[in-house]
């Protein structure tokens, strides 16, 4: 692929050389001219009609969405529906319009609501100077921004009627046409009138204002909102808010008054006093123009009287003109969240000593060169444009305000005519610490492959616009916005899809100098996929823990036999036929190494030999099972197995599942072994020979220390040929092979970023023999680097030891960890030669320390946080979860299947389809106080696919991920409605959807009914799943009708 480019200019910095685009030179819409149309009609004396938004279907409903009849709709000019038509009559106010019934504009006339309180923004939407008057030609202009430019929108004045009348927005005043031409203009902004049905707040926001955005959800946001309200009304934001959807779509008008699934415009914040106590009051206004809320501080609320005659005259009015006062905490239960835009982003803090500065970047992912998709797709990803920015240390006036420091977003534009022929892609952006020492150089395009995130805008999601509110502590970082998939262009119009970014932080630190990192040159390879409707899903589901009463096969007991060899049977037939077992489904050839020639052996100098031709005297196993028995080979990167197999050998039990007993090299051999392997809820049992690979009569992969011992080779055959081949096993997760050794739980956690008390955890886990890995950071480049302290990068470790030693009277929290490669060391405090060993007792010396190079090490738990990047911890029981001994964990697992034309939803981007997704409910219980208070986490939700191809490296996961939603009271008994996922948000989940084989979160809920859907990104992706849950006491639906189970 050519070199992609590299000197791109900040939005921000262009509009010195050029101004077009911007509210002085607006871009002209369609190519139209106002005033040259304008003069035109006066030089012939016409009045304006618009061809390029024609007096037809195709400008109200070109898809015939919206059930009307057009043969009874009329295009009227004003002075045809009224004698006196005017522009604005005695100003423009909120109430002077009402939404009109055949379409679903609130969140487009929600933030004409908020328009309406800032003359100067509508000034600059609605140009002055136009009127009905002296220079009436039939033709009107409106300002929108869009995508970074303002625009100027021509129209003519006729509007669609049917009897006379306005079919769509119109104002309470007869004779008042404002809020019907603002309507008409966007209208031909988005392509037709039925383009402008169902959207959000935030979209019509922005183009009112081209300012900053901000989303909350009023249940879950740690900011002050109130506060944060109150200092954007002050600042003359735009502010709007949506209710929670029902039991269906349609806007269903609660009793209290409140309409569900409804979109609504913050009028006012504002501070009472109720006897002798402050109230906060939040103002909204129903753009229905009727239709109010009927509770606490309502129009016709008592309360009012317990305030001071001065605070009733400023707030209180009777009229049911669909504005009403409510308390915040009202506000909070009954909207779920709130859409804030503003001109400057200095609301954003109570301080006055707080400035915010921006900068605005315009880019775009083209094919070929930046179109890397997500995290997912490790060799592309890099290839995204990237844009490195510094945190500074604020002043202490500063800092304390608002602890969010930093506010991006990103905006998408693919450029349609209209509106609803517009597929987003799912876009987001992830946030990379540099570190130090790559300060002042490019990243290297391997920095991504074990360097995660520490911020992002969260889930990828097909929408417009995303944005995020966070904090960053002082350093220098890297944000990187893409779209989930690479090559995510295919339906655009243009060759390359505009972005816009916007970057917000504290205090003045991105600035016409930031620096802009060119993006690098790979290979794409995933295209995304449209999401389709689908049938309702099946319903009677069975828990796979309810089966084995009836079904033992694929249990320790009645294992899977592995492609069909049961090892018993073959083994006698090798005594019958005096002959030693040559496995023909794993054959001696290169098909069993290394098929696609990824490794670089030579193939024509491997023997495979069995162990009697390489030692005199073979042994499965010498002296017992260890951890120190073995070194991993240098031709094949499988530590992440190695690491597992470290954790093994310390659970004996464990360890005669996967390894059954029975078998050595004595008078019972046949030259066939067998091992066991947690595959997918299944256990299988896998027949191997024991000829190995060898080169010059050694073995080129795991080779014991002890020349005559043969378990760790023979153990690593059986699993490469699961995976397939030796190379197969080239580079994985921790993960993967805990669980095949155990078919327990797994946890996952970063070690700088979980809340969790890690220490205590692990220390319980090892109590209770669970097997225990860990990775390091990623290095400069791919390569195993080895550290100055002995740590080497890029690599999996395993946990083996978890103890507390005194050192000078404290308590000092100490891990042991082995390298799998059987040496090298770490060589800081509490290495093997650290002078603090002599401060310890020498009962804890004697217990603890060991001078031999062998792998193993001892380290504080702080140095362990700072050169382990995470741990895996898997263990056949969860109650090692929480210290309490009163508290005990239950478990239940579903197997099911995302199925094309039923199941296969897609992730919550889809709405027409998500519904679809095979979905589980879960009740919380409160817990006893002896139990609650250990552990807040109460449960764990664990989901892993299955594409079951023969070869490992074959298989392309999709991503996946899960999603938990909070079920209303009031439909706790009843099936979800398809409609029940258009607003209502989740309020848990796996979070960013990862191609991974399996994702896992443990986080707290509180007590109460929840649906946990998982789910593949994108719809039609086909594949077996299994489901676990385990959850804090009896949680889960059971002895119930099926379909509560399973919706």
């Amino acid at each position: 692929m050519p070199p992609p480019r590299v000197n791109r200019i900040p939005g921000n910095e262009q509009s010195t050389r050029d101004k077009t685009g911007t509210l002085e030179v607006p871009l002209k819409f369609l190519d139209q001219d106002y005033q040259e149309l304008k003069k035109s009609c006066f030089t012939n004396k016409i009045r304006y009609v618009d061809e390029k938004f024609p007096l037809d279907s195709s400008s109200i409903d070109p898809k015939k969405k919206l059930g009307l009849d057009m043969k009874q709709i009329k295009w009227l000019r004003p002075s045809k529906i009224v004698a006196d038509p005017q522009l604005i009559v005695k100003g423009v106010s909120r109430f002077d319009y009402s939404q009109g019934s055949y379409l679903g504009d609130c969140w487009f006339l929600a933030s004409v609501g908020a328009l309406t309180f800032q003359e100067d923004v509508m000034d600059q939407v609605m140009p002055v100077g136009q009127s009905f008057g002296e220079d009436y030609a039939g033709i009107f202009h409106f300002r929108f921004w869009r995508f970074g430019k303002w625009i100027d929108v021509v129209i003519d004045d006729k509007l669609p009627t049917i009897d006379g009348k306005l079919i769509f927005v119109h104002s309470k005043t007869s004779n008042e046409f404002w809020p019907a031409l603002l309507e008409k203009a966007y209208a031909k902004v988005c392509g037709s009138y039925a383009d402008m049905h169902a959207g959000l707040v935030s979209e019509a926001l922005l183009d009112f204002t081209g300012g900053i955005y901000l989303h909350f959800e009023t249940a879950k946001t740690s900011v002050d909102l109130w506060s944060l309200m109150n200092r954007a009304a002050k600042a003359k934001a735009l502010m709007a808010c949506g209710t929670f959807l029902g039991k269906t779509s349609a806007n269903t008008v609660l009793p209290n008054g409140i309409v569900q699934g409804h979109a609504y415009t913050v009028t006012e914040v504002y501070k009472v006093t109720c006897r002798g106590k402050p109230v906060q009051l939040v103002r909204v206004l129903n753009p229905w123009g009727k239709g109010e809320w009927t509770g606490d501080w309502s129009d016709k609320s008592s309360l009012w009287n317990k305030v001071s005659k001065e605070q009733q005259s400023r707030c209180r009015s009777l009229a049911n003109d669909g504005e009403f006062w409510m308390s915040m905490e009202d506000f909070t239960k009954n909207f779920e969240d709130i859409d804030i835009c503003c001109l400057s982003p200095d609301f954003l803090d109570s301080s006055s000593e707080c400035k915010w500065t921006s900068t605005c970047y315009k880019d775009s992912w083209v094919d070929g060169t930046s179109a890397g998709g997500c995290l997912n797709n490790k060799d592309s990803f890099w290839m995204n444009p990237q844009f490195r920015v510094r945190i500074e240390e604020l002043d202490k006036e500063c800092s304390g305000q608002c602890p969010e420091n930093i506010l991006v977003s990103l905006m998408q534009n693919h450029e349609k005519r209209n509106r609803s022929e517009v597929s987003n892609f799912a876009i987001g952006f992830d946030v990379f610490a540099i570190p130090p020492e790559m300060k002042d150089v490019k990243l290297p395009d391997k920095f991504i492959y074990r360097k995660r995130p520490i911020e992002g805008s969260g889930n990828f999601v097909k929408a417009r616009h995303v944005m995020r509110f966070f904090k960053l502590e002082p350093g220098e970082y890297l944000i990187v916005p893409a779209t989930f998939n690479p090559k995510d262009l295919r339906n655009s119009v243009p060759e390359q899809n505009k972005t816009y970014t916007l970057l917000y932080t504290l205090p003045e630190n991105i600035t016409r100098s930031e620096r802009r990192i060119p993006e690098p040159r790979a290979e794409q390879e995933k295209t995304a996929q449209l999401a389709v409707k689908m049938p309702p899903p099946r319903v009677n589901r069975i828990p796979t823990d309810e089966q084995p009463t009836r079904d033992k096969t694929g249990t320790l007991e009645v294992p899977l036999k592995f492609l069909d060899q049961d090892y018993q049977e073959l083994k006698k037939s090798c005594f019958t036929n005096n002959r030693r077992y040559v496995d023909e489904k794993f054959p001696l050839d290169s098909s069993s190494i290394d098929p696609k020639k990824k490794l670089g052996l030579d193939m024509k100098q491997i023997k495979w030999l069995r162990p009697s031709k390489i030692v005199a005297d073979p042994q499965l196993i010498v002296k017992g099972v260890s951890r120190f028995d073995y070194s991993q080979g240098s031709y094949l990167g499988d530590c992440w197995f190695l690491a597992s197999v470290g954790a093994l050998t310390f659970q004996d039990d464990v360890m005669d599942q996967v390894m059954p007993v029975g078998q050595s090299f004595g008078e019972d051999y046949a030259g066939i072994f067998h091992f066991r392997f947690w595959r997918f809820g299944k256990w299988i049992d896998v027949v191997i020979d024991d000829k190995l690979p060898t080169i010059d009569g050694k073995l080129i992969f795991v080779h014991s220390k002890t020349s005559n011992e043969f378990w760790p080779a023979l153990l690593e055959k059986a699993y490469a040929k699961v995976c397939g081949s030796y190379a197969d096993m080239h580079a994985g997760l921790v993960s993967e092979a805990l669980l095949d050794f155990t078919g327990g739980i797994h946890v996952h956690f970063e070690t700088a970023k979980t809340s969790v008390d890690l220490w205590s955890l692990m220390n319980r886990a090892a109590k209770a023999k669970a097997l225990m890995a860990c990775g390091t950071f990623l290095g400069k480049t791919s390569a195993n680097t080895v550290l100055p302290n002995g740590i080497v990068q890029g690599h999996a470790y395993t946990v083996t030891g978890v103890y507390k030693v005194t050192c000078r009277g404290k308590p000092v929290q100490l891990v042991r960890v082995l390298n799998p490669w059987g040496k090298g060391e770490w060589t800081g405090d509490w290495s093997d030669k650290s002078s603090l060993w002599d401060k310890v007792s020498e009962k804890e010396q004697s217990r603890c320390r060991s001078l031999a190079n062998d792998g193993e090490f001892w380290m504080s738990m702080e140095d362990f946080t700072k050169n382990f990047e995470d741990i895996d911890i898997c263990c056949l029981s969860p109650d090692f979860l929480d210290s309490s001994s009163e508290c005990k964990w239950t478990s239940t697992c579903y197997k099911d299947s995302w199925v094309d034309g039923t199941t296969a939803g897609g992730c919550l981007n889809n709405k027409d389809s998500f519904w679809t997704n095979p979905q589980f409910r879960v009740r919380i219980e409160e817990l006893d106080k002896e139990c609650s208070g250990q552990c807040p986490e109460n449960i764990l939700v664990s989901l892993m696919q299955n594409h079951e191809k023969r070869n490992r490296s074959e298989v392309s996961n999709f991503a996946i991920g899960f999603n938990v939603f909070a079920i209303p009271p009031e439909m706790k008994d009843v099936k979800l409605p398809d409609k029940f996922f258009y607003r209502k948000r989740p309020i848990e989940g796996s979070g960013n959807f990862i191609n991974a084989r399996h994702v896992m979160r443990f986080f707290k809920l509180e007590p109460g009914e929840y649906l946990i859907v998982p789910a593949t990104f994108n719809p039609k992706e086909c594949a077996k799943f299994i489901l676990s849950i385990f959850t804090k006491s009896e949680s889960h639906r059971r002895n119930m009708k099926p379909e509560m189970t399973y919706v």
